[in-house]
């Protein structure tokens, strides 16, 4: 059974919200009506989403009570409830307390219930990205010592060492290619995404002269560099036009979740912050962190450039797709500013 927590001391909202969630999902929620109280009952059971009124306490209070959940209980769920008190910066929350979703009081209480849902289905494909986490260890633990053996026993047979390495990779990319389909079923619109970005990525890659493990890492990345959108509402992901200021500040918050995702996995730590870093601008306009030139790894430097074309390039709600010039227009007048100038040259070259 997925535990529900709400904090508030809102008694219409908790009484509207209570009916409408037995209604729809056949459970009762816990309440409480403090920060405090609520840490308490986290620390006796598990609850798959924890929903916080911002309207109970500060800025602060607010961030160091999601951080505190996020440190503590990292797989649970968090949502914001915002009201009108105007003393409440909720970009400030939403930033600095890697919040999941964020809700109006204002609206329909059922609303509110299917965002928990979508909670719920994100926290349990969290324990899916685990498992698969320990299946791709599994995996590479058993070919690695089947690789050892074979060096030991057969050192004259190079062919053989090279199918197992083979082997290897190819268990990895189609694990990692499972996993980036996963989130791209959540829009019809991105499937195939991930992989032509991909495939991009390494070409620049190896136009750049990088070693092989480089390269792997780029490719890996560049498949998983979505994957934070599984925490994302499909209302956003979908949305056909501009997003609002409050939604554009969940939307960047995908680096983030997908950062923690793939620091599950058994990879290199460069490719877990090259997801994090794909949409940082080159002059220090991006995010999360607002790094800037080569503090940002080239895999993500390079990923942010095939990821902007192919989103160009591409059909999306919010947009038609750009003619292949006028988008190579685009990239060159984006120059210095969101790409590295450089890897314009390159990608300019290898496209024309």
């Amino acid at each position: 059974m997925n535990t529900i927590l709400i904090v508030t001391a809102d008694t219409h909202f908790k009484n509207k919200v209570f009916r409408a969630i037995q209604k729809k999902l056949n459970t009762e929620p816990a309440f409480t009506e403090s920060f405090e109280d609520a840490i308490r009952i986290l620390s006796q059971k598990t609850c798959s989403v924890v929903v916080g009124d911002s309207e109970l306490y500060s800025n602060t209070l607010n961030i160091q009570f999601f951080r505190q959940i996020k440190q503590l209980w990292p797989k649970t769920m968090r949502i914001l409830l915002i009201g009108d008190n105007k003393n409440v910066d909720i970009i400030e929350i939403i930033n600095h307390a890697e919040i999941f979703r964020v809700f109006e009081k204002k609206s329909q209480a059922l609303e509110l219930v299917d965002m928990i849902i979508e909670s719920i289905e994100t926290f349990s494909s969290t324990f899916y990205a685990h498992k698969m986490s320990k299946l791709l260890r599994m995996e590479n633990s058993q070919l690695n010592m089947e690789n050892h053996l074979l060096e030991q026993r057969l050192s004259t047979q190079v062919k053989d060492t090279e199918q197992i390495n083979s082997t290897l990779s190819t268990t990895l990319i189609s694990s990692v290619k499972a996993l980036s389909e996963a989130v791209e079923a959540k829009d019809p619109l991105t499937h195939g995404h991930s992989e032509r970005v991909a495939i991009i990525s390494k070409e620049m890659a190896s136009a750049l002269g990088l070693s092989g493990d480089e390269t792997a890492y780029i490719e890996i990345a560049a498949l998983l560099h979505d994957i934070g959108k599984i925490g994302i509402s499909e209302s956003i992901l979908n949305k056909p036009s501009m997003l609002t200021q409050v939604e554009m500040a969940i939307m960047q918050q995908h680096p983030i979740i997908g950062y923690n995702i793939v620091t599950h996995l058994p990879f290199d730590t460069y490719i877990a912050n090259t997801v994090l870093q794909h949409h940082e601008n080159f002059d220090g306009s991006g995010y999360p962190h607002h790094l800037t030139g080569h503090a940002i790894t080239l895999g993500a430097r390079i990923i942010h450039l095939a990821d902007a074309y192919d989103t160009m390039t591409t059909v999306r709600p919010y947009h038609t797709p750009l003619e292949h010039a006028f988008a190579l227009e685009e990239i060159k007048r984006k120059a210095g500013c969101h790409f590295d100038p450089e890897l314009v040259a390159l990608f300019i070259e290898l496209k024309y």
